[in-house]
């Protein structure tokens, strides 16, 4: 799941497809890996804001 909404804040293009996966994630109540989110959108964009277990269906 974290890399499926990696994809969609920083895809240069959008996919439905991406937004179909997140969307039957969502549903089945699944946390996306915190850890690994953060990572990817440090390396994609060095100023992004940290994401928490908290915030992160707010920032995406």
């Amino acid at each position: 799941m974290a890399k499926k909404i990696h994809a969609i804040l920083f895809r240069g293009f959008e996919k439905g497809r991406d937004y179909y996966d997140l969307l039957w994630l969502l549903t089945r109540d699944i946390t996306p890996d915190i850890d690994l989110l953060n990572n990817a959108c440090k390396q994609t964009s060095p100023d992004f804001s940290l994401i928490t277990p908290k915030n992160w269906k707010r920032k995406t």
